[in-house]
C-alpha cells in the first residue's frame, strides 16, 4: 500500500464513523457549504485558522481550526463536512456531521424521532419506544438533542465512538493501540492512537471524537510513526485552536 492508499485507509475510518444516519430534508434556498480563513489568536504565526460552515443536513454545523499556513487546504460538504490539510506525509482531517438535522416537515419530525431513539438505543427500536423517547421529551426536539448529547459524551459510547474509526474493523492488524477518553474543546472526548505497518512504512493513526447539541466532531492526525514525536506539538496546537459548535434556527 502506498501513501495515497495508507490516507484512503484513515479516511475511510473516520467517514464511516458518521454513516446510517437518515438525511433529512432541508430548504431548497439553503446556502452553499463554506470554508474561510478567519482572523484570529493564532493569526502572525505558522498557524492559520480556518472557520467552516456546512449545507443541507450538516447546515447547522461549525468549526473553526488554526492548521499549518503552508500545508495543503482542502474542503468539502458531501455526507460529512471534511477539511483536510496535508504536507507530505503528514495530513489533519476534521470531520463534522449532524446526527440530528432540523427537522422542516411532517416527514422529518417522524424520521428525527426515529434517529435519536437509534442513537440512544444504539440499534433498531419499536414504533413504541419511538413514542415513548418522544413523550420523556414532551415532543422537544431540542430537549432530545441534549439527552442524546449527554448520552454521547458517556465514557462507555465515546470509546464505542473511537472503536468505529478503528483500522481493525476492516480486517487490519494494529501494531499497537491505545484508546481512551479525554478532553477535546472543553469537553470529554474519545482517543484513538493506532499503529499500522503497510509497504514496509509504520503509519500513525491518532484521533479525538467530541459531540456537540447531536453533531458528531472528528480530529485526526495521520503520520508515519517516525515522525509522530515531531509533529505532537503541532498537532497538540491545532488541537488546542478547535471550536465545534452548531447554530441552529
Amino acid at each position: 500500500m502506498g501513501d495515497g492508499r495508507a490516507r484512503a485507509v484513515a479516511a475511510a475510518a473516520l467517514l464511516a464513523i458518521a454513516a446510517g444516519v437518515p438525511l433529512h430534508a432541508q430548504p431548497s434556498a439553503g446556502r452553499l457549504p463554506a470554508c474561510v480563513i478567519e482572523a484570529s489568536a493564532a493569526a502572525g504565526t505558522e498557524l492559520v485558522r480556518h472557520g467552516c460552515a456546512g449545507a443541507g443536513p450538516d447546515a447547522a454545523v461549525r468549526f473553526s481550526i488554526a492548521l499549518p499556513a503552508r500545508w495543503e487546504i482542502a474542503f468539502q460538504d458531501t455526507a460529512d463536512m471534511v477539511l483536510t490539510a496535508m504536507d507530505g506525509d503528514n495530513s489533519v482531517w476534521v470531520v463534522g456531521n449532524d446526527r440530528l438535522p432540523e427537522p422542516w416537515n411532517r416527514a422529518d419530525t417522524l424520521n428525527f424521532w426515529m434517529a435519536a431513539t437509534e442513537l440512544l438505543l444504539d440499534r433498531d427500536v419499536t414504533r413504541m419506544e419511538v413514542e415513548d423517547f418522544r413523550d420523556s421529551n414532551g415532543g422537544r426536539i431540542a430537549s432530545a438533542r441534549e439527552w442524546i448529547t449527554r448520552s454521547y459524551l458517556s465514557e462507555q459510547v465515546l470509546l464505542r465512538l473511537v472503536d468505529g474509526l478503528s483500522i481493525t474493523r476492516d480486517g487490519r492488524t494494529a501494531l499497537r493501540r491505545e484508546t481512551e477518553v479525554r478532553t477535546l474543546a472543553g469537553e470529554p472526548a474519545g482517543y484513538l492512537s493506532e499503529v499500522l505497518e503497510t509497504g514496509g512504512r509504520r503509519w500513525r493513526f491518532t484521533s479525538y471524537v467530541t459531540v456537540r447539541d447531536g453533531a458528531l466532531f472528528i480530529v485526526s492526525l495521520n503520520t508515519l510513526e517516525s515522525e509522530h514525536a515531531a509533529m505532537l506539538p503541532l498537532f497538540e496546537r491545532m488541537l488546542a485552536s478547535f471550536n465545534p459548535r452548531t447554530e441552529r434556527r
